[in-house]
């Protein structure tokens, strides 16, 4: 080190934004399964209106990271630049969005058992939980 502070670069490269998207798509493909189950036909008045509006925050997302190129941090840091003039509205808003983060790993476990029980019950092997 020669006492300079050394700069991060700002953009994912190619490996780490697939690496942040396959973690999302490993929880879908455990979630999306479970809930298509528990609603069968109807599943699909949940589908559409969740992909709409995925792709609605996602839009919004991409502006705001437009606009604030320096920001690091995603949705938080955005969150509490727009509530600018109300920090306990962002603040209670960034906690809701790291609090929604934080339950996947101890929710994923149960999700997955229940998933396991369910397809190998359809197989005719019974598990008891």
């Amino acid at each position: 080190m020669t006492g300079q502070a050394q700069r991060l670069s700002r953009r994912l490269s190619t490996l780490e934004t697939w690496g942040f998207g396959f973690t999302v798509l490993l929880f879908w493909l455990v979630v999306a399964p479970e809930v298509h189950l528990l609603l069968g036909p109807a599943a699909i008045w949940v589908w559409v209106p969740a992909t709409l509006a995925g792709i609605v925050v996602i839009l919004q997302i991409r502006r705001l990271a437009l606009d604030r190129p320096d920001a690091a941090g995603g949705s938080p840091v955005y969150v509490a630049a727009l509530w600018q003039d109300r920090p306990l509205v962002a603040r209670w808003a960034g906690l809701a969005y790291f609090h929604s983060w934080a339950i996947v790993p101890a929710a994923l476990p149960w999700l997955v058992a229940d998933f396991a029980v369910t397809n190998l019950a359809s197989q005719g092997i019974e598990l008891s939980t």
